[in-house]
């Protein structure tokens, strides 16, 4: 049956919604200018986004691990937490990868105001996963690779064992919430280290 996670629990992405983020974003061992005109490397990582993450401390190119490196401490820092603050209902870790994965490329504020996550938390979730097919639009333009990723995010949220279980388990009532990742100091970024110790502990 599938297991739902009470809204007080901390998780993280599983493999499958990393894969889909690096997928989706695409390796860069060096620095370009995003469509956005942000300065971006590795698995979408942005110029300034956690601390030594610069072009000056870190002019590249930089391998795959080290990218992968980069985004799991953002992940764990930002964007997992930015999805645990603000859904109020349980949630499976397919659906809490693919929305981490939804708010990785979007932002987190417009995660926040958006219908999908209303819907969500209205307990809607066949609707709040429709909406994932609303977000393809980038400068007034419908992109074919934005489709291909929602259409990825709203599989990975849709996916179900093969038996059905509509009963949502909570698990581990009353656990208090930890403090939110967000609020902890980073380490500056070490190329020199191995990609293994840049991972969050």
């Amino acid at each position: 049956m599938p297991h739902f996670f009470d809204p007080n629990d901390i998780l993280d992405v599983n493999e499958a919604g990393l894969d889909l983020i690096k997928q989706a974003e695409a390796f860069r061992p060096t620095w370009y200018l995003c469509p956005a005109r942000v300065w971006t490397i590795g698995y979408g990582t942005t110029e300034d986004s956690m601390p030594g993450v610069n072009r000056r401390q870190m002019p590249g190119p930089i391998s795959r691990p080290q990218a992968e490196s980069l985004l799991r401490r953002a992940l764990v820092a930002y964007y997992e937490p930015a999805v645990e603050t603000r859904v109020h209902v349980p949630l499976t870790r397919n659906q809490f990868s693919a929305l981490v994965s939804f708010v990785y490329n979007v932002g987190a504020q417009k995660f926040a105001s958006s219908t999908l996550l209303r819907k969500l938390n209205e307990g809607d979730y066949d609707g709040a996963a429709a909406e994932f097919d609303r977000w393809v639009f980038a400068g007034g333009e419908r992109l074919r690779g934005l489709v291909t990723r929602r259409q990825a995010e709203r599989a990975l949220f849709l996916e179900r064992p093969p038996e059905v279980v509509e009963e949502r388990i909570r698990v581990v009532e009353g656990l208090e919430r930890l403090e939110p990742r967000s609020t902890q100091a980073l380490p500056t970024v070490d190329l020199d280290v191995p990609p293994e110790d840049l991972r969050p502990s």
